[in-house]
């Protein structure tokens, strides 16, 4: 009998997860506290590799990958109601400070850079 119920506890578990990765697998959003977006070149669209991102007034930092595609750890600023702003850095091209608004993280940054 004991081995019947274990069995039977073991069943309910699987189909509460399989449920769960159905409903909500597909539907993957960034943790809580990540920005993650994209640096492109503002005249051709291309990805841009090895932009520098910085959280203004922080130490925090991060870089963008091969196809300019980034996330950053946004630790404490989460909390804050507030804006922030990005530094954004890549030799040969213009610098930008952008805007954050904290009701914004729900979607991806796209910045555009402009060449020198």
């Amino acid at each position: 009998m004991k081995n019947n119920q274990l069995q039977s506890l073991f069943f309910l578990i699987a189909a509460i997860l399989v449920a769960n990765f159905c409903a909500f697998g597909s539907d993957v959003k960034p943790a809580a506290g990540i920005l993650t977006g994209k640096v492109l070149n503002s005249a051709t669209g291309e990805e841009l590799t090895g932009a520098r991102i910085l959280i203004k007034g922080s130490e925090t930092v991060t870089y963008s990958e091969a196809d300019g595609s980034f996330s950053i750890d946004l630790g404490q600023l989460v909390d804050r109601p507030e804006n922030f702003e990005l530094v954004v850095t890549l030799v040969s091209f213009e610098s930008a400070i952008i805007r954050i608004s904290s009701d914004g993280l729900d979607r991806p940054a796209l910045i555009s850079l402009s060449e020198r």
